[in-house]
């Protein structure tokens, strides 16, 4: 993320948002929650594009290789 990006424009709301962005299925994303690194702000899951677009193209394993 850049200093002049928001925020906002990074989190994915939901399991809804978050199964449309990754292209898991709805049951995946609550299943796979704690491995995609997804966290709560009260019963809402958060997630966040940038993390899960380097943990699920193996950007993040590159990175520390």
């Amino acid at each position: 993320m850049t200093v002049n990006e928001r925020l906002a424009d990074d989190l994915l709301r939901g399991a809804e948002e978050i199964s449309e962005y990754t292209g898991l299925t709805i049951r995946q994303v609550y299943h796979q929650q704690k491995n995609l690194g997804l966290t709560h702000l009260g019963a809402m899951l958060i997630g966040s594009k940038s993390k899960l677009r380097k943990l699920l193209t193996g950007e993040a394993a590159a990175a520390s290789s």
